[in-house]
């Protein structure tokens, strides 16, 4: 779930700090689309703060990733 800074559902989004399937820690916001990879967005995929999800995009994708155990989750960010 999605929650704002101050607990309300919004836009601002809350990362959980541990995957809901197995307790791993390493966390990755999933990013659907074609995009260009620049130097930035490469320094994000190396450390592993975001992952790419694909071109296509369905209203059920998972807004994030586990590194450890694969599990996706949440509602992806438009």
């Amino acid at each position: 779930m999605f929650l704002s800074k101050a607990g309300q559902s919004g836009t601002v989004a809350y990362r959980r700090k541990t995957c809901p399937e197995c307790g791993g820690r390493k966390i990755a916001r999933i990013m659907y689309g074609y995009m260009p990879i620049d130097e930035k967005l490469q320094e994000k995929l190396d450390s592993g703060k975001i992952v790419l999800g694909g071109c296509c995009v369905g209203p059920d994708d998972p807004g994030w990733e586990c590194g450890e155990c694969g599990h996706g989750w949440g509602r992806r960010r438009d």
